[in-house]
């Protein structure tokens, strides 16, 4: 699912909002998640996951179009660990923990919902 998939998908769920709205929304909370990890915070979104930073040390690399070996620097990645509710409900078919789909449903929420 790519933001704009999920802004389409977060628009038919929340009717009553307009497209421009939930994309302000969905770009602001994006943003403060940003901003989050640049200031090396932590985000924990209880039975979805945990999003962090893990520092990578530099490390010996080999480039295959001239073979030579070169160090890389040291850099930062974002690290995420699903929670323990998400790995379960996946591995195991069930409902999904956030929305109430079921794994293979193609669409968040039925159109009888709205």
């Amino acid at each position: 699912m790519v933001r704009s998939e999920l802004i389409d998908v977060m628009s038919r769920q929340f009717s009553h909002l307009s497209a421009a709205q939930v994309e302000v929304m969905v770009n602001g909370i994006l943003n403060v998640m940003v901003k989050t990890l640049m200031d090396n915070g932590r985000i924990e979104i209880r039975g979805f996951g945990t999003w962090c930073l893990r520092k990578r040390r530099s490390r010996n690399a080999h480039n295959p179009r001239t073979g030579k070996t070169i160090k890389t620097p040291e850099k930062y990645g974002v690290y995420f660990k699903a929670g323990k509710s998400l790995r379960e409900r996946v591995h195991e078919g069930k409902e999904n923990p956030i929305f109430g789909m079921r794994k293979g449903d193609s669409d968040f929420a039925d159109d009888d919902d709205a």
